[in-house]
């Protein structure tokens, strides 16, 4: 755990010190606890294993607020419970599970009566 907190602390660092050098103006104004807070986020929610499941957080996470505009006075409330199911539901992260998901072996029905005849 502590490895992976160094890591995402490391990227950050990284990430910040390119848009640095981009806009060539630092301010702690510019990169507040929000900001923090959001790519952070972004991680934890895609899955800390690798760069895939960063990328995956960052969409969901810049996306979701688009979906949810609609809902006028509810994007707040929304955007947090669906957090809260993420992380509550797959608290390893979309891409570990979407990638357990996926090698799970799905029975045929052939198996499965195979199955079922040798347990009975």
């Amino acid at each position: 755990m502590f490895v992976q907190l160094l890591v995402a602390g490391l990227t950050l660092g990284l990430v910040y010190a390119v848009i640095a050098l981009g806009f060539q103006y630092v301010s702690p104004v510019a990169f507040g606890l929000n900001t923090t807070i959001l790519v952070v986020s972004m991680v934890i929610v895609g899955g800390m294993g690798d760069m895939t499941g960063a990328l995956v957080g960052a969409l969901v996470l810049s996306l979701l607020p688009q979906w949810l505009r609609g809902y006028v006075g509810l994007e707040p409330v929304i955007y947090g419970g669906v957090l809260v199911l993420m992380l509550t539901l797959l608290p390893e992260g979309v891409v570990p599970a979407l990638r357990r998901a996926l090698r799970r072996p799905r029975r045929t029905p052939a198996a499965a009566s195979a199955a079922d005849e040798a347990t009975a």
